[in-house]
């Protein structure tokens, strides 16, 4: 009997223990699996973004061809009325669209040839256009040249009867070819026009697809964020009653301490996990901009003789844009890493700090031509390298927005009070409207063009994150063409949350 009353609670105590492991592993479980899905749901976000994306190109390309096709309708339609204007007046200063229109189509019509090269159906009506306009420059240019040989006829004939002969000859060959050029206008009008249906037919069904994708990766998202939220919320619900549970003995308080303490390294690991995978995906992003911009050097090298100024343009572009861009990933990640980084404060010489970014900034390998005045800047307090970089920002801002003027001129001053120090940067540049102060520091907020000014529109924006974080205060005034002054402040003595 005693024999069979162990056996009874062995078995007891394993049916207890089965039924507890479960739900001692649930949290980690519905942890793990949050954090597969959140990896699965990016990677599935990710892929429909570039299928968005590929789809947003091809809008963008039959809108290409559409805007073309109008240009190949315009240019045969001012060469036409120049022609005729010429035929009417004589005068060969009206020939000019003409002579713009025999080397422009060509170039629109092979333009056209590559984008519809997907299309069977538009590459048979460019290649009618094609032949259309080119027997039209042909047509043109037969008239052009027997009203050249008619007016030379003229010139070498000295009667008042041949004369008005010949004129008359000219409004006659004038109104026939402008009613040949009429015809050949329209049939050219009538080709565009048809592959303008087709193309426009093109686009509607393209921007039905962008919506249906749009929409998609929206429901995705929205999906995706209730499913992880629904998942990480049962997961706390479930720890959080596990613990109440084992808070009820010292011994349960025990468990429950060394449970939270591996969910903690488990949170913390995956914490950095999240972590390398936004590092991660900034230098993934940073491959493809390196391969666009490597490839579009490789080809203006290696085709240079074959493309034409409209490529090598565009190729251009294409380089340009690819270093913006890594420029606004590293501007981003700087703004990103100011929130964790550590504060290292200190006392710090600003009368020897500006100098030396001044150094730095107007050495003997630049050209700035401003004139640099500075009064004796009070000690301050903040992390040296922190302060370093608002002095970069704002001192350069300063050379960069009055670089125009011939009497480029900055100042710099600072004074303290008991409570804070405040310093500033002005200049005699360009400055800004103060209606759009409020754009002033957000990140990717410019108020003058790129052309004009280059930059990224994140400086401002790290200023004043760095400014924050010391206890401070970052604010601004100017006026269009009358310079600018940034001003900023910090405490006197290390702030408590420093």
């Amino acid at each position: 009997m005693q024999a069979q009353r162990s056996r009874h609670h062995e078995s007891v105590n394993m049916k207890i223990l089965s039924r507890r492991m479960p739900i001692e592993l649930l949290p980690l479980l519905g942890i793990g699996f949050g954090v597969v899905l959140a990896t699965a749901l990016t990677t599935t976000a990710i892929n429909k973004i570039g299928e968005f994306q590929g789809n947003a190109e091809w809008v963008e390309h039959t809108q290409q061809v559409r805007f073309d096709l109008e240009r190949v309708a315009h240019i045969a339609s001012d060469a036409q009325a120049a022609v005729r204007g010429f035929l009417l007046a004589g005068q060969p200063t009206l020939l000019k669209p003409f002579d713009e229109a025999k080397t422009n189509l060509p170039q629109l019509m092979r333009a056209l040839a590559i984008q519809v090269s997907d299309n069977p159906s538009q590459k048979e009506h460019v290649t009618r256009l094609a032949a259309t306009i080119d027997a039209s420059l042909r047509a043109m240019q037969s008239e052009v040249q027997s009203n050249e040989q008619a007016s030379i006829d003229a010139a070498a004939s000295d009667t008042k009867s041949t004369a008005a002969t010949h004129a008359t000859a000219k409004r006659t060959a004038g109104s026939a070819t402008g009613d040949s050029a009429d015809d050949a206008i329209r049939q050219i009008h009538s080709q565009t026009g048809a592959m303008q249906a087709i193309e426009e037919a093109l686009l509607q069904q393209r921007e039905r697809e962008l919506a249906h994708r749009s929409g998609a990766i929206q429901r995705l998202l929205e999906a995706g964020t209730a499913i992880v939220f629904f998942v990480f919320g049962g997961t706390f619900l479930l720890l959080s009653r596990e613990i109440r549970r084992r808070r009820k003995s010292d011994v349960a308080l025990n468990i429950a301490n060394a449970d939270l303490v591996k969910h903690a390294e488990v949170l913390e690991l995956t914490n950095k996990e999240l972590e390398s995978f936004s590092y991660s995906v900034s230098h993934d992003l940073r491959i493809p901009l390196r391969a666009v911009s490597g490839y579009s050097h490789m080809l203006a090298e290696d085709y240079d003789a074959v493309l034409d100024d409209e490529g090598k343009r565009l190729l251009g572009v294409i380089r340009e844009n690819s270093n913006k861009m890594g420029v606004l990933i590293d501007d981003l990640l700087a703004f990103s890493k100011l929130g964790r980084q550590t504060l290292t404060v200190a006392e710090i010489d600003m009368q020897a700090l500006v100098a030396n970014v001044l150094a730095e900034l107007c050495g003997p390998d630049h050209d700035d031509h401003a004139t640099i005045t500075f009064d004796k800047l009070p000690t301050g307090w903040g992390d040296r390298a922190l302060l370093r970089q608002i002095w970069i920002n704002l001192i350069s801002n300063a050379l960069k927005y009055s670089r125009k003027r011939s009497d480029a001129k900055v100042h710099i001053s600072g004074e303290c009070t008991d409570v804070e120090c405040t310093y500033s940067v002005s200049d005699n540049g360009a400055g800004f409207d103060m209606a759009y102060y409020d754009k002033l520091f957000g990140v990717f907020q410019r108020l003058h063009s790129q052309d004009e000014f280059p930059g990224t529109g994140v400086g401002l924006a790290i200023v004043q994150r760095i400014v924050v974080r010391h206890g401070g205060h970052l604010w601004a005034t100017g006026a269009v063409n009358l310079g600018a002054t940034f001003m900023f402040t910090l405490p006197c003595k290390p702030a408590a949350s420093a």
